[in-house]
């Protein structure tokens, strides 16, 4: 194993031809450091990596379907397009991580740390959000969070547009908003900022008041 993690390190990964041949899916890499290593396109599906240490390493298209994550650390990662669809990933940190583009379709992503990261057109449909953090991230133009379960995330500031309907439930029953009403459950949750796609801005009270 600490053969394996010298030999990302030292940066045989990317368009390197060993590289398929060096990772592969259903890896054992749990709690190995593998920080600033060049893993972009890995496969991992199904691989395990809980609490692997991998800050500002380079996983950027890279496969991660089916994998646990949970406890890991990607702190300052870059996995732009990459694919964690059904992974497993609660109480990871990928603080100020750049996950533009990334598929988490149904992922589980209970309590992870997602603060400061760029959240560019990133898509979490069906995913496991609750209790994670998003405070001072940045979502573009869109983040897609349709049927994710978000009770008990924090949104608190953030500016952009969410794809709905979102489940904000969590008494083990979905409960689902979209439109006006997502909107206003955003505003009630100390995201004001947030606005739902195919909805504009609630009005302002001037504006109200003028209509009247």
């Amino acid at each position: 194993m600490e053969e394996f993690v010298d030999a990302l390190r030292a940066g045989l990964g990317g368009p390197d031809p060993l590289f398929p041949e060096l990772i592969g899916i259903d890896l054992d890499l749990r709690d190995a450091d593998i920080s600033a290593a060049p893993m972009e396109n890995a496969l991992l599906n199904s691989s395990r990596l809980d609490g692997v240490v991998a800050r500002d390493a380079s996983l950027a298209g890279a496969e991660l379907g089916y994998a646990t994550l949970s406890g890991a650390d990607f702190s300052g990662a870059t996995l732009y397009q990459a694919d964690l669809h059904h992974a497993t990933a609660r109480a990871a940190v990928f603080r100020a991580a750049n996950l533009a583009r990334l598929n988490a379709d149904d992922a589980d992503l209970r309590d992870a740390d997602l603060t400061g990261a760029l959240l560019v057109r990133a898509r979490f449909v069906g995913a496991d959000l609750r209790g994670a953090d998003l405070r001072g991230s940045d979502l573009g133009d869109w983040i897609d969070l349709r049927t994710a379960k978000v009770a008990r995330t924090r949104f608190d500031g953030l500016v952009g547009v969410v794809r709905g309907p979102v489940d904000v439930g969590d008494s083990g029953r979905p409960h689902l908003l979209d439109g006006p009403e997502l909107t206003a459950w955003f505003r009630d949750h100390d995201a004001p900022g947030l606005t739902v796609a195919g909805v504009g801005p609630p009005p302002s009270q001037d504006q109200t008041g003028a209509a009247g």
